[in-house]
């Protein structure tokens, strides 16, 4: 089954996306990630690199996934 991709969503030729997924136009998708099967993600989705998901999800409209942490003790270290 093939994904159904907005020609408007900007998505990183390096990502992998699963089958079956749909992506809405203005989602942001960086290179080094991975997206499973069956899953949705909604305009203004943001998908950082280092970003590894399953099959079935859902991401809504708005969210950050995968950005560095919003944690004082965070000092750089890989959070995937």
């Amino acid at each position: 089954m093939a994904s159904n991709i907005s020609p408007q969503a900007h998505i990183d030729p390096a990502a992998r996306i699963g089958e079956g997924c749909t992506i809405y136009p203005f989602t942001y998708i960086e290179g080094d990630v991975v997206i499973g099967d069956d899953c949705t993600i909604y305009p203004f989705a943001s998908v950082m690199a280092g970003t590894r998901m399953g099959t079935g999800n859902i991401v809504h409209q708005g969210t950050v996934l995968g950005a560095l942490p919003q944690d004082f003790e965070f000092r750089g270290n890989n959070t995937e």
